[in-house]
């Protein structure tokens, strides 16, 4: 029988599945992961959420059974969030549009850290088309009319009703409206836009080619969250595919490893003094 080699699909996988990184990279799977399949990750804008209640859980929990293969605990909301105001609507749709355009010189991977200044998800600019397409004017000047308005927008389908224009975020779980069956409830828990980066998921990266994407992403969180509404609670930055986690997680390894190192010779370096009770001798030995 003929026998027919093919390049592999897959990249080599360094860690077993129970390895506390590969955890946290399949935890994202279900929800925000941008999968080896897509060529192109996600920068997300978070509103809305402002901790995470782990009470009760460890550290190396995350991403295990008793955790749901996820991340441990559940997010605490801020009330203080509210896109209703004229002034929030105007100033999620700018933040997204401001957030195309973010820049950062990541050497030989090139300036483009947005990925052709594409928004993958803007709730306020489809929102706004909505509207438009309804001969309605944005941003929407009544809160009440907001609210009704976003309802029917994020509307969820029935047996005798289609789904809303905008649903497609909350099947994404970029946006959370209300309790799940209640229209009347005014209020938004949380809210995500997403902008394409230029990083593979397919691909490692290290700490060089990360840290200055994860710089300026910081830089224009600071800068606009200054630009926000009074009253109004900061967004934070985070991506898809963990990619600003897998820096954090090798800065975590190298500290680990260096202090390892430390430890040992430090521990050695006193054996060796009391056997041979000469300090060159054990400094040489080292």
């Amino acid at each position: 029988q003929a026998s027919t080699l093919r390049p592999s699909r897959e990249g080599p996988q360094a860690f077993p599945n129970t390895h506390p990184y590969r955890r946290g990279l399949l935890s994202l799977r279900g929800e925000w992961y941008a999968g080896e399949g897509e060529d192109k990750a996600e920068l997300y804008l978070v509103w809305g959420i402002k901790a995470n209640n782990d009470t009760g859980f460890t550290k190396w929990e995350y991403g295990t059974e008793q955790c749901h293969d996820g991340p441990c605990g559940s997010p605490v909301y801020d009330e203080t969030f509210d896109p209703s105001s004229r002034a929030m609507q105007k100033f999620l749709l700018e933040t997204c549009k401001r957030a195309a355009r973010i820049d950062a010189d990541r050497g030989d991977l090139g300036d483009d850290f947005v990925y052709d200044e594409e928004i993958t998800a803007c709730l306020m600019k489809d929102f706004r088309g909505y509207l438009t397409a309804r001969g309605r004017d944005f941003p929407v000047e009544d809160k009440d009319d907001f609210w009704e308005e976003m309802h029917e927008f994020l509307r969820h389908p029935t047996e005798n009703e289609a789904a809303g224009d905008g649903y497609e975020y909350v099947e994404r779980r970029l946006v959370r409206l209300g309790e799940l069956g209640r229209s009347d409830e005014k209020r938004m828990y949380f809210l995500m836009t997403g902008i394409k980066i230029d990083f593979s998921p397919a691909i490692f990266y290290g700490i060089p080619d990360i840290m200055p994407g994860m710089v300026a992403s910081r830089e224009f969180e600071e800068k606009q969250n200054r630009r926000k509404p009074e009253g109004q609670p900061d967004f934070f930055v985070t991506t898809s595919s963990g990619i600003f986690t897998l820096l954090r997680m090798q800065e975590a390894y190298i500290f680990s490893a260096v202090t390892g190192v430390a430890t040992a010779l430090a521990f050695a370096l006193v054996f060796l003094l009391v056997t041979v009770t000469n300090v060159i001798a054990a400094v040489l030995a080292l």
